[in-house]
């Protein structure tokens, strides 16, 4: 990987509940953030965004995902309680929560309730998009990305690899 770490875990669709980052806001509301990367407990937790045109980048997710980062995840898994509280989808959440104790952020009590583990570090936010005009430190471009997943031998690596590369050479405007 670009830090020189692998993630222990990626979770995909990473709930935010919008009342924890936005009180204003009373509704009982939530946006996803694309993947949640947990990488180390000395290491920031990652905000993945993946980003197929650079123009698909908006003020106001840019927004959101700033305030997420800045509340934390001690709030942003106090968030969840009340996303959990709310959800039909059990199931779902439960397993989300398994995948967050197996990283060591909480410890499930029991069904649907789980303590905040302490000393939780600030997340920050990684784009995955198709240049990185700007050189910034998080953001992988996709040609970039292309000669992580090509140390890969297998099938789908090789495709993906392919499809990265054409994607740089071909972008979507």
């Amino acid at each position: 990987m670009k830090f020189g770490k692998k993630p222990i875990g990626i979770i995909p669709e990473f709930p935010v509940h919008i009342p924890t980052i936005y009180p204003k806001m009373k509704q009982n509301l939530s946006f996803k953030i694309d993947y949640f990367a947990y990488v180390a407990k000395d290491f920031p937790p990652l905000f993945i965004e993946l980003k197929t045109d650079m123009s698909s980048r908006r003020d106001k997710q840019n927004w959101y995902l700033q305030k997420a980062q800045e509340a934390g995840l001690t709030k942003l898994l106090q968030g969840l309680k009340q996303i959990y509280k709310a959800t039909k989808s059990k199931a779902k959440y439960d397993f989300l929560l398994t995948q967050l104790e197996k990283f060591g952020l909480i410890k499930i009590q029991q069904k649907g309730d789980f303590k905040i583990l302490p000393e939780l570090p600030q997340p920050k936010i990684l784009y995955i998009q198709p240049t990185n005009p700007e050189e910034e430190e998080y953001v992988i471009s996709f040609s970039e990305l292309s000669k992580i997943i090509a140390k890969y031998s297998d099938v789908l690596s090789k495709r993906f690899v392919e499809s990265l590369n054409n994607w740089v050479l071909n972008p979507v405007s």
